[in-house]
């Protein structure tokens, strides 16, 4: 395993001086690009002294890309440049000055290993490039979804529109709920009434029985008076007075009591009609608004 980590560690030093005079700059800063990944990915792993290497490998490959091509993508390449300089500070190595700092004593190479590291090495390139392709083109789809200023005042509109008829319709709803309301309870007080005037129709038959009873014992005492007068039987008489009188007073009394309940009861069938006429305006309301 070290003899291998070597070889890469030589294969990648020597890539770099190959690479920044064959490839173009934007195979130089995919390399450096690769080489970063994978030393974040060895840091992570706690190998400390591999992912050194393989972010000062990465930096000077930065390093040569940004003096041999100062205006590509300078401030991409800056970016990655000071990221480096953070990483090898935060585990405790020095940023490298230049591509030497690297290579240490010539070492032994192993060709086998060599072209497997590097086969590697461009397969996991040939992801990246395919990985760059992919997200461009999500991009590219993305922004081609965003609207247009004219959509977008159209959807603000049609949105707005739709809040106001919600709205609307809340207090459509809330409007049906108080007329019903209003109309349950104006129903629960037409059965109260109606009620109360059979109650009042009842007594009132029932007074009007009393007084024609009355009316008639009355007339009854009267007669015997009439008779008991004529036969000149004074105890009688006086007897059946008092019995008029009584039944006179029980008349009168009676006679208070149906005005009375006549009077209630046209109070109460005013009240019905009332109660009647207001349910019938409600359900032509509550017909309307629906």
């Amino acid at each position: 395993v070290k003899q291998f980590s070597f070889i890469t560690k030589l294969v990648l030093s020597f890539g770099l001086l190959s690479t920044v005079q064959a490839a173009g700059p934007d195979d130089s800063f995919i390399q450096a690009y690769s080489l970063i990944a994978q030393a974040d990915n060895l840091s992570r792993l706690g190998q400390k002294n591999s992912a050194i290497q393989k972010y000062r490998q990465a930096r000077n490959d930065l390093a040569a890309l940004q003096s041999g091509y100062p205006d590509w993508n300078a401030a991409v390449v800056s970016f990655r440049i000071k990221y480096l300089d953070q990483k090898l500070k935060e585990i405790g190595a020095e940023a490298p000055e230049d591509v030497k700092a690297t290579l240490d004593k010539p070492p032994t190479l192993d060709p086998a290993a060599a072209r497997r590291e590097i086969a590697i090495l461009k397969r996991k390139v040939e992801s990246l490039e395919n990985s760059i392709v992919i997200k461009d083109a999500k991009l590219k789809e993305a922004l081609s979804a965003v609207p247009s200023p004219e959509e977008t005042k159209q959807l603000a509109k049609l949105e707005s529109n739709l809040s106001d008829l919600r709205q609307e319709n809340t207090n459509l709803k809330g409007a049906i709920d108080k007329a019903t309301a209003q109309l349950k309870g104006a129903n629960a007080g037409l059965a109260k009434a109606t009620a109360e005037n059979e109650k009042a129709q009842a007594n009132l038959a029932k007074v009007q029985a009393d007084a024609k009873k009355t009316r008639e014992a009355f007339e009854q005492s009267q007669q015997e008076v009439k008779s008991a007068k004529a036969q000149a039987n004074n105890r009688q008489a006086k007897r059946l007075e008092k019995q008029l009188a009584d039944n006179q007073e029980s008349l009168e009394k009676t006679e208070k009591e149906l005005a009375s309940l006549k009077t209630t009861n046209k109070s109460l069938e005013s009240e019905l009609k009332s109660f009647r006429k207001g349910n019938r305006e409600k359900e032509l309301q509550t017909e309307v608004e629906a």
